[in-house]
């Protein structure tokens, strides 16, 4: 999402009762001498939901602003971070990462590793990292330092766009080489590499990601910055290159799918991508909600796979804007 909000309630249940309470009417009017009463019976050895945390993403120049760009000074920037991720104030404990695609970054989206790409899927790949990743790296190094249990989400917006059908990493297409791109090139191995190289920059500095996500909002395009298109088929297509890839250098790793806008877009593409015969190349399902809250659901699929969903919002201040 290209704009959404500060994350500071991490319980969905939680938040939803404090925001509908109230706004549906009683049938009778309250009166003092009213007298309610309920049998609950709470079972706390059944778990309904497991929860990676709640945190949020310093994408589209959130980080900069946070870091520098927003004249906060060094003192106030940790300041603001402690107070985000520490346990003992905000708690958040997952920070989401946009693994940039764009030579450029006029809408403060992420550079890409691969700042010139070649011709054809052979390479050669000359990938750079400039150890600041749109101020994302100073996030999660400072966020380290007040949660080091950070979940650290890496996840893509587009591959470059010399892997897509477009040629430009904005405007949607798709990763050359799934069903109905009709490329001259399958640039899906070079997309996998490309995502994994990403890792790897991280772990040289000592940060380990958490999880590996190619897509954000492949059901939707924003048309004004880096996003690709893809339904369950063609998420099949490409993950059965970027699974095995990621599990043969990092087995630990997990891989997402796919951070579709909402729970029934992304039960749309599950249902797809199940069908395909890829249900097994993915392992937390992610989709988006809405940008205050983070959930984490549980979605049982019929081989009896657990799956989970999260969506980590902007660590910015809560404003009215959706997406």
């Amino acid at each position: 999402m290209s704009s959404s909000t500060m994350l500071f309630s991490l319980l969905l249940g939680a938040v939803g009762a404090q925001a509908n309470y109230g706004a549906f009417p009683s049938s009778t009017a309250n009166t003092e001498n009213d007298d309610f009463s309920a049998a609950i019976v709470v079972n706390s050895y059944v778990k309904y939901q497991t929860m990676i945390g709640g945190g949020c993403s310093g994408a589209f120049g959130i980080a900069c602003q946070q870091f520098g760009s927003a004249n906060l000074s060094a003192a106030n920037q940790q300041i603001v971070t402690q107070t985000l991720f520490d346990e003992n104030i905000g708690g958040l404990s997952v920070v989401r990462n946009d693994i940039g695609s764009s030579p450029a970054n006029p809408d403060g989206s992420g550079f890409s590793i691969l700042p010139n790409c070649p011709s054809t899927p052979a390479g050669p790949f000359n990938y750079t990292f400039d150890n600041d990743d749109t101020c994302q790296l100073e996030l999660t190094q400072t966020a380290l330092k007040y949660n080091p249990n950070l979940f650290v989400y890496a996840d893509a917006w587009s591959a470059p766009g010399c892997m897509k059908t477009v040629g430009t990493d904005d405007n949607g297409g798709l990763i050359c080489g799934v069903r109905g791109s009709n490329c001259t090139a399958d640039w899906r191995q070079a997309y996998a590499d490309y995502l994994v190289q990403y890792v790897r920059f991280y772990e040289d500095l000592g940060i380990n990601i958490s999880m590996l996500g190619a897509y954000n909002e492949p059901d939707f395009n924003p048309i004004t910055y880096a996003s690709m298109l893809s339904d369950g088929y063609q998420a099949k297509d490409f993950l059965e290159i970027l699974y095995p890839t990621v599990k043969a250098a990092y087995p630990d790793l997990k891989v997402a799918c796919c951070d579709a806008t909402g729970f029934r877009q992304e039960r749309t593409l599950l249902y797809e991508l199940e069908k395909a015969g890829g249900g097994n190349l993915f392992d937390v399902a992610v989709c988006h909600i809405v940008q205050t809250l983070t959930y984490q659901a549980d979605l049982s699929r019929r081989h009896g796979t657990t799956i989970r969903a999260s969506l980590p919002s902007s660590c910015q201040p809560i404003t009215s804007q959706t997406s």
